[in-house]
């Protein structure tokens, strides 16, 4: 009950609650699913504001416009969002790369992001008309994994961007971008323009 009480308070505030701690003290699940995806939880604190909230049993994720909230403890749904919008953004400092990559997860848009391409997390693999929008870029990769649910991700994607001017290219790999080191993330990335 506590659960769903934290839930709705988080949307009605879409703000990270001043209960919520460094990720760093977050429970070990929290932790240990940072690091699967190549990040020091005091880097996801300090650079990226992930904390750790125990009243919605969630890590929380700051974004432009509320809170993204995701369970480590198998909770559905993985993702919940407090607040409007609908996709993770970050991009890299002084960034001059006119391509945004679309992947599925934060983990993986925060790789690709630390490696010199802004990202935006569709949060899963269904790209809404709305999601589209907001991806307006004059280039997208798209990098999805290579199954069933990835390349009907990438279909999606392709439709949704007719309506846009821009071009679509697509990395596919067996791992997400956060599980590839940095120097195979981008050569991947660079090889969509072979």
């Amino acid at each position: 009950m506590a659960t769903r009480r934290a839930d709705a308070a988080l949307k009605e505030s879409a703000s990270i609650p001043s209960t919520a701690v460094p990720i760093m003290d977050g429970p070990p699940a929290a932790i240990q699913w940072v690091l699967a995806g190549g990040l020091q939880p005091e880097i996801a604190y300090t650079e990226y504001g992930f904390q750790w909230d125990d009243k919605s049993n969630r890590v929380l994720i700051p974004l432009a416009k509320g809170v993204l909230g995701r369970s480590v403890s198998g909770a559905k749904p993985k993702y919940r969002l407090y607040g409007i919008g609908d996709v993770y953004r970050v991009s890299p400092p002084e960034c001059d790369r006119e391509a945004l990559v679309v992947v599925e997860d934060v983990l993986s848009a925060i790789a690709v992001a630390r490696a010199g391409w802004p990202a935006c997390a569709v949060l899963g693999t269904s790209i809404s008309p709305v999601v589209a929008a907001g991806l307006a870029a004059p280039e997208i990769v798209g990098w999805f994994d290579d199954d069933p649910a990835g390349n009907t991700a990438w279909t999606q994607l392709r439709k949704r961007m007719a309506l846009w001017p821009c071009v679509l290219r697509r990395v596919t790999t067996t791992k997400d971008p956060k599980h590839v080191h940095r120097a195979e993330l981008i050569a991947h990335l660079e090889g969509t323009y072979d």
